[in-house]
């Protein structure tokens, strides 16, 4: 008989709140500890499944900044998940902090975007009016407000504006936090490498080498490395490919307070005392391309903090992470038809803005048979 996550599941029966359910999670990246803490408030059978380690975190997990920007008020379903992940923030870093005494950095500090010529002035303001038209709140303005706002900004911009509703979260702290609290539920890790999975009778994952795990739920949170897992289900690998993102940490003799968004980037502080900046925009990989840092983007980044602050800086942490770019723009979070395999990937930039909602729409929907919220715009087939 194949090893399995411990725990029993009664098919007959949609809300499983009163049996142990045993849940296999393969990706050990933050949303896979966001979907794993959830879990773990109904059951404590999780084993995670990762190559890497417990202690070493993802690489898009250490080069994100993370940035949570504003929220809109349009009513479409994707919109809604923002809002309601958006939301949720203030709360879980509370609780975290309660559950494992880790404060995971979240700050609703604002983000102030600014341009500098002409260009990015009307670019800015086409921006800022097509959000506003779907409910974002943004204020104008002044140089004289930016300096007192941000006073190590070099330059007095030719536009700005603050986004009040942008937010701003550690995410290798949330990393840890996520998972040290799914830890004392219960959870447990295992490193490994998932190779497939076996769909006759109860969901099991196959690995390299040889061991097949079997547990009432699987969930693929395997980021950018989904390709080749999707494809071994029968799904379209290529609703998710890999894109490269690298952003730099740098200890600096100037510093920022909160966000700055310009020409695409984003400054951020850090609770170390440095300030980060990101992210590089960069083209889709193959398959199997590691994650990797380059000498042409470390210069590309330091040109950004020289023209927002005048100076340069040590740089402390180079990062590089392969983001699961999704078709159409949205991630998938879906469960496959007549079987007990979810799936949680394709986030791309929006990871740690979308890991709280993604969590706990998949902790419900095993647990109730319902995710309570509309998933309809991330299903695989679109």
């Amino acid at each position: 008989m194949a090893p399995r996550v411990p725990g029993s599941l009664n098919p007959s029966c949609t809300d499983r709140r009163a049996m142990p359910i045993s849940c296999l999670i393969v990706g050990g990246g933050l949303i896979g500890r966001s979907v794993a803490y959830y879990l773990s408030r109904f059951t404590s059978h999780i084993l995670v499944i990762d190559e890497d380690p417990v202690e070493v975190l993802s690489p898009p997990t250490r080069a994100s900044l993370g940035v949570l920007t504003r929220p809109t008020t349009s009513l479409d379903a994707l919109s809604h998940f923002y809002r309601v992940s958006h939301a949720l923030y203030q709360s879980l870093a509370a609780e975290l902090v309660q559950v494992t005494g880790i404060d995971v950095g979240w700050m609703a500090c604002g983000g102030v975007e600014v341009a500098y010529d002409d260009q990015e002035s009307a670019t800015l303001q086409d921006h800022v009016q097509r959000l506003q038209q779907r409910g974002a709140h943004c204020q104008w303005l002044t140089s004289e407000q930016v300096a007192a706002r941000e006073p190590d900004l070099v330059s007095a911009p030719s536009a700005a504006c603050l986004w009040p509703a942008d937010h701003q979260v550690d995410p290798q702290r949330l990393s840890r936090a996520l998972w040290s609290g799914a830890e004392q539920r219960g959870a447990r890790y295992q490193t490994g490498c998932v190779r497939g999975f076996d769909m006759a009778g109860n969901p099991a994952a196959l690995l390299t080498t040889g061991e097949r795990l079997e547990a009432d739920a699987i969930i693929l949170c395997a980021g950018a490395h989904s390709h080749g897992l999707l494809a071994d289900l029968g799904l379209p690998s290529s609703v998710v490919r890999a894109a490269p993102g690298q952003s730099l940490r740098l200890q600096t003799s100037a510093t920022v307070s909160g966000i700055v968004h310009w020409a695409g980037y984003h400054m951020v502080p850090t609770p170390e005392g440095t300030i980060a900046v990101g992210a590089t925009n960069e083209p889709v990989v193959g398959e199997g391309i590691p994650a990797a840092t380059s000498e042409e983007a470390r210069v590309q980044l330091m040109g950004v903090v020289e023209r927002l602050l005048g100076t340069g800086g040590t740089v402390v942490a180079h990062e590089g992470g392969l983001r699961p770019k999704p078709r159409r723009g949205r991630p998938v979070i879906d469960r496959i038809a007549d079987a007990d395999i979810f799936l949680a990937t394709g986030h791309y930039k929006n990871g740690v803005l979308m890991a709280p909602a993604t969590g706990q729409a998949l902790a419900r929907w095993i647990v109730e048979g319902e995710p309570g919220i509309d998933l309809s715009p991330f299903r695989i087939r679109r």
